[in-house]
């Protein structure tokens, strides 16, 4: 499969470049992230680069949610940085 960025969940497993999902104002509910390789992380930044995200997964064959801090909570553009991350097999939906 590919990266869908169309939809909601937004799911993403090719990590091959940086992907802008969210151009302006994001307003992200949660991130289930999920990999069959220990110590895939997953790096979300704003459009200024800052880190928003980052979620490392302990175990090979584990699965990690995310809830965002509180009901309306936002950021200024939503970027997957795939330069700070680790993506082996890894795949990603994130509810907006």
């Amino acid at each position: 499969m590919a990266n869908n960025l169309n939809t909601n969940p937004i799911y993403i497993d090719t990590w091959a470049a940086d992907v802008t999902l969210v151009a302006g104002i994001a307003n992200p509910k949660m991130i289930h992230f999920m990999s069959d390789t220990a110590a895939d992380n997953l790096v979300l930044v704003d459009k200024n680069g800052n880190v928003m995200v980052d979620i490392t997964l302990e175990a090979a064959v584990s699965t990690e949610e995310y809830w965002f801090p509180f009901e309306g909570w936002q950021c200024d553009g939503l970027i997957l940085d795939v330069s700070l991350g680790t993506y082996n097999t890894a795949k990603a939906l994130i509810y907006l």
